[in-house]
């Protein structure tokens, strides 16, 4: 084979590639329980190529959170997490990457449920650089230390996949949705003035 002709394979490899995992995450965003047959299709391309590329539905799924996470952690990157004061790190960590993460909420929870342990050593870069930005936070008294840090990282995630529903309903716009998501997760974050009792009642 000339090695144009192995250029031009390599090239068709790499766009079927492509099109399969575009293909996937738009049908597996509607269809959730949707196969490898029906990814095929939406591709336009045979079950055979997609299955030389993709053995199984997990391997499909699992590349697809790579590529999702590895998106993430260069928009995190990229607005410098560690730098300045931990709450203005976030804000902009939050600006940078929520619609992103917010995009793909529904394919994680799917993911999570197919890939079990495998999805959360995948879904980790994420998660670390979050979990840096709060320890810096907590250490200097910005953020909050009365609960565990996992719970202001499942705060976090919550919210913002709320923020992608409000929008995807038509119920905010952009920009009204991480206003409001900036304003809430401040709050959140922001060590208390003063504890109540579990009670919720002053006994002072």
């Amino acid at each position: 084979m000339t090695a144009d002709g192995s250029t031009q394979r390599r090239a068709d490899a790499t766009r079927n590639r492509e099109a399969i995992l575009t293909a996937g995450l738009e049908v597996l965003s509607r269809r959730p329980d949707a196969g490898l047959g029906e990814i095929a299709r939406a591709s336009r391309l045979t079950r055979t190529t997609v299955y030389a590329h993709f053995a199984t539905r997990e391997e499909l799924l699992e590349e697809l959170l790579r590529r999702a996470v590895a998106q993430t952690v260069q928009l995190i990157d990229a607005s410098g997490p560690t730098s300045d004061p931990a709450d203005q790190a976030l804000l902009r960590v939050l600006a940078a990457s929520w619609q992103h993460v917010a995009q793909h909420a529904a394919l994680t929870d799917l993911l999570g449920r197919s890939l079990g342990e495998r999805a959360a050593e995948l879904h980790a870069p994420v998660q670390q650089r979050l979990s840096a930005l709060l320890q810096r936070g907590r250490r200097d008294g910005t953020f909050r230390q009365d609960v565990p840090e996992r719970w202001l990282l499942t705060t976090y995630f919550t919210l913002v996949h709320a923020a992608g529903h409000e929008v995807a309903l038509g119920a905010s716009t952009v920009s009204e949705a991480q206003e409001s998501l900036q304003r809430t997760l401040l709050s959140a974050f922001a060590p208390p003035q003063r504890l109540l009792p579990p009670n919720g009642r002053d006994n002072q």
